[in-house]
């Protein structure tokens, strides 16, 4: 059985204030023309040959107050299937999210599906609480605030990773395909990882057997809280000060 989640009204964009004021935060440290915040590893993997040692392995925090613990809300979804496809949709629709469906629906799961774009937080923080777990569906991914807010709120994650950059401004870029990934922060306590479609049913078969042992909170909690990421930023930020406080002082006078 499935639930359209898409038909709701889209009320709100995912930029709130919040990430407004990381966004000038990125801004201001970039001015200092001395480090770049990247985030995920595939990401710093692009861009340290080129930046060298300014680059700094950076993520924005997740809220674990806004985005609790939903595992003991009432469940009425097996699976909600997050679609964030960006590109050539109608032929993933066909050759990825249709068999996905057919899937589940024969093994008698219950569904919804959402859009990304076609919701607001109330409504996708909702489907959460009913959720038992979430079907990840998106080429690739910088951070990916929304999959790891499901794992805030304790909803395991079985992701579709293809393994590279999908965007074709790749083309423009490297000869060479590059490497990514749809779930740049992520653990075994988090689900489990698919390639394609041919990966599908297997993974899918060791994401229930574990599902009721993972726990992706305590992967977020550990590893992106909004503390970690303040004190990733203002270590970089205070090093920045010092570095240029040290250039501009005479060699071996130091000013108070």
């Amino acid at each position: 059985m499935q639930t359209d989640a898409t038909r709701l009204p889209a009320r709100a964009s995912r930029l709130s204030k919040r990430s407004t004021r990381l966004a000038l935060l990125v801004v201001a440290l970039a001015v200092m023309s001395a480090a770049y915040l990247v985030l995920g590893k595939w990401t710093y993997d692009m861009f340290r040959p080129i930046y060298g040692n300014t680059c700094v392995r950076w993520h924005a925090g997740i809220d674990v107050e806004e985005w609790g613990d939903a595992r003991f809300y009432p469940k009425d979804i097996d699976f909600l299937i997050y679609d964030k496809i960006r590109w050539e949709h109608e032929r993933h629709a066909a050759e990825l999210i249709r068999p996905i469906l057919q899937e589940l629906e024969a093994r008698g799961c219950r569904f919804a599906t959402i859009r990304y774009k076609k919701h607001d937080h109330v409504t996708y923080r909702r489907l959460l609480e009913r959720s038992r777990s979430m079907i990840f569906l998106c080429e690739h991914e910088t951070q990916g605030l929304a999959y790891q807010e499901a794992l805030a709120c304790n909803v395991p994650v079985l992701a579709w990773d293809n393994g590279y950059w999908l965007d074709p401004l790749w083309l423009k870029l490297s000869a060479d395909r590059i490497p990514a990934s749809s779930v740049p922060f992520f653990s075994d306590q988090c689900g489990e990882r698919f390639r394609d479609i041919a990966e599908f049913t297997n993974a899918l078969d060791r994401f229930l057997d574990r599902l009721s042992s993972l726990q992706p909170r305590e992967y977020v909690v550990t590893h992106l809280s909004m503390t970690q990421s303040a004190r990733i930023y203002a270590n970089a930020y205070f090093s920045l000060l010092e570095t240029r406080r040290c250039e501009r002082e005479p060699s071996g006078i130091r000013f108070p």
